[in-house]
């Protein structure tokens, strides 16, 4: 999980094995950008978090520039919480999110799935298709069922200015196929499907994707590759 807080690039948690997770929290900094090294950057090590985490998502507050929200995610102990304080509250955690956060203070997280047997079907995953939303400013949660919503999981959530969110590939929870660009309207809250020409880019999972300051979305890397043996038996 990253967030940037003013020249701060922060990196929160994370895991080097399946059963390695880590609380620890590092970061770069930009401020000296003319000085910045990629091949060899400085790293900067700060206070852990309370708990390890890897597979969730991180967002920077709008209200007060200094507060990271970390939600859902492979975790021991709470849901969601600040990086500091740590606090608790009502939302089915989850994993293989992407949060963003609008300028009236919403956290907007869709979908996911978390890793437990679900005893209706069997099946070691919970498959979800809801849009929760977080209003930081009074810290309440509500929850959005739409019909047409998809269900995926492992996409990028990129907010536009016009309040459109844009979710680009990821895996169908249901088929486990690729899907296309879709978009939910913060306004109307309405799903749309987007079709889009140009060169050709292959579907992905775990890919990253940033909205630069011209309105393009750059998406990096990511993998075709679907889950390993030894993580889905680990998840069972």
């Amino acid at each position: 999980m990253s967030a940037l807080v003013g020249t701060r690039l922060y990196f929160f948690g994370g895991f080097s094995t399946i059963l390695n997770v880590t609380n620890e929290v590092w970061y770069l900094d930009l401020s000296k950008s003319s000085l910045f090294d990629t091949a060899a950057p400085t790293w900067y090590k700060d206070v852990g978090m309370p708990i390890g985490n890897f597979d969730g998502t991180a967002c920077v507050s709008t209200t007060n520039d200094s507060t990271v929200f970390i939600i859902g995610g492979r975790q021991t102990l709470s849901k969601i919480h600040y990086f500091l304080p740590l606090i608790h509250l009502s939302f089915n955690t989850r994993n293989e999110i992407q949060a963003v956060i609008d300028n009236k203070g919403r956290i907007f997280i869709f979908g996911g799935m978390s890793y437990f047997v679900n005893d209706s079907d069997n099946s070691p995953f919970i498959y979800y298709n809801d849009m929760n939303i977080l209003d930081i400013t009074t810290m309440s949660w509500s929850t959005l069922v739409i019909s047409q919503a998809p269900s995926y999981s492992s996409y990028t959530a990129t907010l536009l200015p016009t309040g459109l969110i844009v979710y680009i590939g990821g895996r169908d929870n249901l088929s486990g196929q690729r899907i296309p660009i879709r978009t939910f309207d913060t306004t109307s809250l309405i799903w749309s499907t987007k079709p889009a020409n140009g060169s050709f880019i292959g579907s992905r999972v775990g890919h990253s994707a940033v909205l630069s300051q011209n309105g393009d979305i750059i998406i990096y890397g990511g993998s075709e590759l679907e889950y390993s043996k030894e993580f889905l038996e680990y998840s069972q």
